[in-house]
């Protein structure tokens, strides 16, 4: 499986991003989100609690800041626990891509 984006909207003009991870996907049988970063406005993303790393190497037209497809633990080689195997999505989030940097 693919990996999936979904945000959520968490004030005017302010979204959480929220990514699975298909590594996750492959050991636990199911989609697994887990946090990618916070954006206010047109500003540069908070990433400080992103579960994924950012690299310019990966920035493009579908990932404009470069998000890592794999999770943290996944990208390590450790595989993910079973107590951090993601989060459910809230009741308000959006699944969608990035098309052409903007978010469809």
């Amino acid at each position: 499986m693919r990996a999936r984006w979904a945000r959520v909207a968490t004030g005017p003009n302010s979204f959480d991003y929220y990514k699975s991870c298909p590594a996750c996907y492959r050991q636990f049988g199911r989609e697994v989100w887990r946090f990618a970063y916070t954006q206010v406005g047109t500003s540069y993303p908070n990433t400080a609690r992103s579960e994924y790393g950012l690299t310019d190497k990966r920035m493009a037209k579908s990932n404009p800041y470069g998000i890592q497809s794999l999770c943290g633990e996944h990208r390590r080689g450790k595989g993910a626990s079973a107590s951090n195997a993601g989060l459910a999505l809230p009741a308000n989030a959006v699944l969608g891509k990035f098309v052409q940097n903007s978010w469809k």
